[in-house]
């Protein structure tokens, strides 16, 4: 149904929030140029542990 439609839409989007705000908070712990590499390379292993859990509640 629509609601369902939009049910889900309303969830990836809140689920989408959440990763973002965790992500602008880790990222502050690699806050000189020199970490910038490091940031990526943490940011992408985190990222893949998040899909692999598909548990986005913890990012909260």
């Amino acid at each position: 149904s629509i609601d369902q439609y939009w049910n889900s839409q309303f969830e990836k989007i809140r689920k989408e929030i959440a990763i973002d705000k965790y992500f602008t908070k880790e990222k502050e712990k690699f806050s000189s140029s020199s970490d910038l590499e490091e940031w990526k390379t943490y940011k992408e292993d985190l990222y893949s542990k998040l899909i692999k859990q598909q548990n986005y509640k913890t990012v909260n």
